[in-house]
């Protein structure tokens, strides 16, 4: 297997090839379930075709990557692009760490491959398609960055690309070139500050043309405030303060679930931990790397919130979800680079060190598989019980259309999924998965339901509020659903009370 690619040329290598071809497969088996079902998340509910224009929050290349499979929500197609434009970032991610073991290069791409972050995104099957290509992107601007000065401006471009899609990428950039750092101190490798001085201009480089077209389209247009969009840029010492304990807190619930350590994936993730600090302590100890180095590396880990959730600081109000997260499992690297290191193979330590690596990794893949098909497995529930609940409220709106073919508005009252009740261990066992959520949960998306999977032509109130003041009595009166009279019609609008 090659280890070095030609400094100049891009060259494919049998390691290359499989990684890829490995990659592909395990990404489609892991993701399977999500594949072959057509599956919903609330966001699908307008997503039949569109344009994917979201330039007001600041994804102005979105549009153009999504692209690719057409406008369509084309289920199986935009998953299927996914799975190929993954396997090729961890193709390049393989290359870039120079990862020899194939045993290792199987784990680290099971563990990638099944991250909860990966099932997020095939949740938005509409757009997942455009994610991966913007993930590739950036993972090539990083490859290609050190090469040589015309590489080094097709990186900074690449890069400018892939934020203009989804903004997450820049975390995704940072931290692969801490991890690069990570593994050059453990290699008691010379820093090289001219690859580093590369990689870092490719990302300012790459932010700063982002910035420009932000602020141009900001000043001209305007932003939208979801998300936080519109406060991006706001910076000071009480932003960057609290943007610190956003992105602590934010860690420590994902990873260890704030500190209950009651299921498998945060117990798990400590004993990683545990075990990447005592190897490089005996590695310190024994003066397998440099005290300097050891440090510095303890340095970079303990300050991995900040750099893992970069996005706090840029955007004080920023709603960071699961999505955005597709830079923590490069932290798992670092027991990859462990099982790969030689500086004491024949010591029955290193033995020791190793099989409980490869034990902990394994177990962390496998755990993230399971995690990754409960998250389906609770999405197809939801989608049955969602098209139970509508289809009985259809049947409901259809009797009343017989004998009242004007009714064409609807007013829902509550929350309809009051009335649809998962196993509470599907929340609390498993990390919380925006994307693996209720379909319908307000008058908006129970009327996008209604038209779009069970065929009706309803309108939403215009002037909702007033409507409801006006009619409070008569709706005070109404029963909880699923009794007769918690559905009536009032001024040629149907109004369902779930609450």
């Amino acid at each position: 297997m090659k280890k070095k690619l030609d400094k100049k040329n891009i060259t494919i290598t049998e390691r290359m090839k499989f990684t890829f071809i490995f990659s592909l497969s395990s990404t489609i088996i892991i993701h399977l379930f999500m594949l072959v079902n057509n599956l919903k998340n609330h966001d699908s509910l307008w997503h039949f075709y569109g344009d994917m224009d979201l330039s007001s929050s600041g994804r102005f290349t979105l549009k153009y990557l999504g692209s690719l499979s057409s406008y369509f929500d084309l289920h199986y197609l935009n998953l299927l692009i996914s799975c190929i434009f993954l396997s090729l970032g961890l193709v390049l991610i393989i290359e870039i760490f120079n990862i020899v073991n194939k045993k290792n290069i199987i784990m680290f791409i099971v563990i990638y491959a099944a991250f909860p972050s990966v099932s997020g995104i095939f949740s938005y099957a509409f757009t997942a398609d455009a994610y991966y290509i913007s993930f590739f992107l950036t993972l090539l601007a990083i490859y290609i960055s050190t090469k040589n000065i015309w590489y080094n401006i097709g990186a900074v471009f690449l890069l400018y690309v892939a934020l203009g899609t989804y903004q997450a990428n820049l975390t995704l950039a940072v931290t692969m070139v801490v991890v690069i750092l990570i593994q050059r101190l453990m290699n008691n490798n010379n820093l090289d500050f001219k690859s580093f001085i590369k990689y870092i201009v490719t990302i300012v480089g790459g932010l700063l043309l982002y910035i420009i077209h932000f602020k141009i389209y900001q000043n001209k247009v305007g932003l939208t405030e979801y998300g936080g969009i519109n406060d991006a840029g706001v910076i000071n010492f009480e932003t960057i303060y609290l943007a610190a304990q956003k992105a602590v807190n934010a860690f420590n619930i994902f990873i260890f679930n704030n500190y209950s350590f009651t299921n498998l994936f945060e117990k798990l993730n400590l004993l990683y931990i545990l075990l990447v600090l005592i190897t490089l302590l005996i590695f310190v100890l024994t003066s397998k790397i440099k005290f300097k180095n050891f440090t510095l590396i303890i340095m970079l880990i303990g300050l991995c919130p900040f750099y893992l959730y970069l996005i706090y600081f840029v955007s004080p109000s920023v709603f960071y979800h699961v999505l955005m997260l597709q830079n923590i499992p490069l932290m798992y690297l670092i027991g990859i680079f462990i099982l790969e290191t030689n500086i004491f193979k024949s010591e029955i330590i290193y033995k020791v060190i190793n099989k409980v690596a490869i034990i902990i990794l394994f177990l962390i893949a496998f755990n993230l598989v399971v995690i990754t098909n409960i998250y389906y497995e609770k999405l197809s529930l939801i989608n049955n019980y969602t098209n139970s609940l509508m289809t009985k409220v259809s049947y409901e709106i259809e009797n009343i259309q017989r004998n009242s073919p004007l009714v064409d508005s609807l007013l829902v009252i509550g929350n309809p999924t009051t009335h649809i009740n998962l196993v509470e261990s599907y929340n609390t066992k498993v990390p919380y998965n925006v994307g693996i959520g209720n379909i319908v949960f307000n008058e908006y998306t129970t009327t996008l339901y209604l038209n779009n999977f069970l065929g009706h032509e309803l309108k939403t109130m215009d002037i909702q509020s007033e409507f409801v003041e006006i009619n409070a009595e008569e709706i005070n009166e109404m029963s909880q659903w699923p009794l007769s009279d918690s559905i009536k019609v009032i001024d040629n609008t149907i109004i369902i009370r779930f609450e």
